[in-house]
């Protein structure tokens, strides 16, 4: 069974191997759920700007079973004596953008970038942006975000299809009066399940309903 553990335990080390990198004079990013600010981390996910890991030193606390040119897997004993499992990913510098929204996640935020991709008659994989085998992103998140007309989504508000329990749970029903949304008060925020908010990241106006009715309550 996968150990989930606090953010605050794993935040720590992925500073230490960030660190390791940077020492290299390399250019890394974490990943998954811990980029995404979750209060929970399962696997260290790790990216460095390279041509391939075979070029660069990897840290030596962590023991790779598994070691190839783009990516290593392996883990470190933690004080509990389990394992956290760690992967170390390779991406080029044209590569960059679209691995980190792909390593970055969620899974549903995956599929639904991709959906847009060829909705556009483009593909879309951790390799970049592609027409016809031409890239046509910049190598950057927001180049890829852009070539797909997307809005740009902070990677702590990337958690689509996540669940997450909510404080307080409120059903606010649709302006068309043909339907009702789900509004949740969670410890990250608001979200509501509308096409608005779900798509666009912003604070529709289900959610501001529910919060003007506190305010009024609360006055």
């Amino acid at each position: 069974m996968k150990v989930r553990r606090p953010f605050n335990v794993v935040r720590p080390i992925a500073d230490q191997m960030v660190q390791h990198f940077a020492a290299q004079g390399l250019v890394c990013e974490v990943g998954g759920s811990l980029r995404r600010r979750c209060k929970t981390v399962g696997d260290l996910d790790i990216v460095v700007r390279c041509a391939d890991l075979q070029s660069i030193a990897l840290p030596d606390w962590v023991m790779f079973h598994r070691q190839g040119e783009q990516v290593a897997q392996g883990g470190m004993l933690m004080a509990d004596g389990s394992e956290l499992n760690v992967d170390v990913w390779a991406a080029t510098e044209a590569q960059w953008g679209a691995f980190l929204w792909y390593i970055t996640g969620s899974k549903v935020l995956n599929i639904v970038m991709r959906r847009k991709a060829q909705e556009r008659g483009l593909k879309l994989s951790q390799f970049g942006l592609f027409r016809d085998g031409v890239q046509v992103d910049d190598g950057t998140e927001r180049g890829v975000a852009a070539a797909l007309g997307m809005d740009w989504i902070e990677p702590v508000n990337r958690n689509w299809g996540v669940v997450e329990e909510p404080l307080r749970s409120f059903t606010v029903p649709s302006s068309s009066g043909e339907g009702f949304y789900s509004v949740n008060e969670t410890e990250r925020g608001w979200v509501c399940n509308c096409p608005h908010h779900t798509f666009r990241r912003v604070e529709c106006k289900h959610i501001r309903s529910v919060k003007q009715d506190d305010l009024e309550r609360c006055g």
